[in-house]
């Protein structure tokens, strides 16, 4: 079954044809999903007869859905009770459809309801398990059955006559060097950005499509992130729009997270002042037009990543509490950057040797406790420390961390077509794969693909250009555009241009979008 032959199927209802629907139509479990303007009509699964007969009934009864989910059933594979925890698997969501079989009830789930849902399988037959008051183990021992439903997956345009043939209810991304496939992604991210920024400067942390809710959790850190990045975009588009909406929430983000204690000043959430979020607050207002209004907070932000320097060169991570000093990966590496960015307005000798010290002091941690989320930070951080003072092993240490780097990278074999230039480890306890671990990934590839080309090594070059282009992949994978990958949202500017997390998981988060966003404005300069 083709995209043409259900195309042909809705330009008969259309009267477009003369001839009818094939003889032979499709039979057998298939599930027809309606909508209209992402809003669901009706589920409904067919155990027998013509697919198209169902189609005919369902929008008879439905005649204004505007979009259908076809999914037609190719292979029916067979749980046993030792292999559910292994074949259940966030990889299986959107890939398969799922039946579960008790005496008296049976439970279905297509592959594009899974999509829509935000549900894995795994998480359905835990509920049916719940509902039915079983463990897993009397589930199979009294007969019951769970089946991964192998499904050919068809997005539905009645009034267009027009089918496409979907994977995990998405289109695949191309492997291309095509710098169109840039400048779209980075265009649909500031527009995300520009309609999901509120009148008061907020920009919303974190967004569950499936629901149509915004979470109440939060993140000091990532929300100056998105601040940097939106201003990152204004400044190198000209943009005056986007510069204001800027400034307007970093003083949405000052009014609500900051705070003094004393000559000190804190970035506060929850019971906690961190390190990296100081250091971000900081870079946010060093790279922003309107600094100077807000001299005062900077000056007392900088004076505490002063206080929690230590003389051997590392950081404590935490103003508060006290006694935390955890987050080793990431907030020494986020204060060295706003240090060397600091360094790179005003090059204080004293102040350079200090940072200099730093690095020295986490070069020989992270030989120690090599982990990827220690490295686009301290890369980051030593690409600007170079041109100012020209250490030749603060580029060889670049090398180092981005060539390990690489090896995190998934790419090809049997691994699912759109998951292909995610970063991933699996076995290793590195955390599960997310669109903000590729985007900061990225930036850091491209600093080190930057030092790179200048010191003229070519081969390390060309490899560093490989994995960030099957980054942007991922990425561009990821990024909602259309109607297709948006066919359960109704509300789509709250997600249009945006990323989701992964390809089974739509949940929203700024942070997805801001890494790579700046990562692809660093790469498209290079280009």
């Amino acid at each position: 079954m083709e995209p043409a032959d259900i195309s042909q199927y809705f330009r008969h209802r259309a009267g477009q044809a003369l001839i009818g629907p094939p003889e032979q139509a499709v039979s057998g479990l298939a599930f027809i999903g309606l909508r209209e303007n992402g809003r669901k009509l009706d589920a409904i699964w067919s155990t027998g007869g013509s697919v198209w007969s169902h189609l005919d009934a369902a929008l008879a009864e439905y005649p204004n859905a505007d979009f259908l989910e076809v999914c037609l059933t190719q292979s029916v594979q067979k749980i046993t009770a030792r292999q559910w925890e292994k074949k259940l698997t966030n990889r299986s969501s959107g890939r398969y459809g799922i039946q579960i079989i008790l005496p008296d009830k049976v439970y279905r789930l297509s592959p594009t309801e899974m999509i829509a849902q935000n549900r894995t399988p795994q998480r359905l037959f835990a509920a049916v398990l719940e509902k039915h008051n079983l463990s897993a183990e009397r589930f199979f021992a009294t007969g019951g059955t769970v089946e991964l439903l192998g499904m050919k997956q068809f997005f539905c345009f009645p009034a267009q006559a027009r089918a496409v043939a979907v994977y995990r209810g998405n289109t695949i991304v191309a492997d291309s060097r095509d710098r169109d496939v840039i400048e779209q992604t980075i265009e649909g991210m500031g527009n995300w950005f520009m309609a999901n920024s509120g009148s008061d400067g907020e920009i919303p942390y974190k967004y569950w499509p499936s629901r149509g809710e915004y979470s109440t959790a939060d993140n000091t850190i990532r929300r100056f992130m998105a601040t940097i990045a939106l201003n990152r975009l204004g400044q190198a588009a000209g943009d005056g729009k986007k510069i204001k909406a800027a400034r307007r929430n970093l003083q949405f983000n000052l009014a609500r997270f900051y705070q003094e204690d004393k000559e000190f000043g804190l970035i506060a959430w929850d019971g906690s002042v961190k390190l990296g979020a100081v250091a971000l607050a900081a870079l946010a207002i060093l790279e922003s037009p309107q600094s100077e209004k807000f001299a005062g907070q900077y000056g007392k932000l900088s004076r505490t990543i002063e206080a929690l320097w230590q003389d051997d060169g590392s950081f404590r991570t935490f103003y508060r509490p006290a006694e935390r000093n955890d987050n080793q990966n990431f907030y020494p590496g986020e204060a060295l950057l706003f240090l060397a960015s600091a360094l790179e307005r005003d090059n204080v000798p004293e102040k350079l040797q200090r940072v200099l010290k730093s690095v020295d002091y986490y070069r020989t941690w992270f030989r120690s406790n090599r982990n990827p989320a220690f490295v686009p930070w301290h890369t980051m951080a030593c690409a600007k420390l170079w041109p100012l003072c020209r250490q030749a092993d603060l580029v060889d240490y670049v090398f180092e961390m981005n060539d390990w780097l690489l090896d995190h990278q998934q790419w090809g074999g049997d691994l699912d077509p759109d998951l292909w230039g995610r970063f991933y480890t699996p076995g290793k306890p590195y955390g599960p794969p997310h669109a903000s671990s590729t985007g900061v990934f990225l930036e850091s590839l491209v600093d080190a693909l930057a030092l790179a080309r200048e010191r003229e090594d070519g081969q390390r070059a060309d490899r560093y250009e490989t994995a960030i282009w099957r980054g942007i992949r991922s990425i561009a994978q990821l990024q909602f555009k259309d109607e297709i990958d948006t066919f359960y949202i109704s509300r789509k500017a709250r997600v249009i241009g945006s990323v989701r997390t992964e390809a089974y998981d739509n949940e929203v988060r700024v942070d997805n979008v801001q890494h790579a966003l700046m990562a692809l404005l660093r790469f498209r300069d290079l280009l």
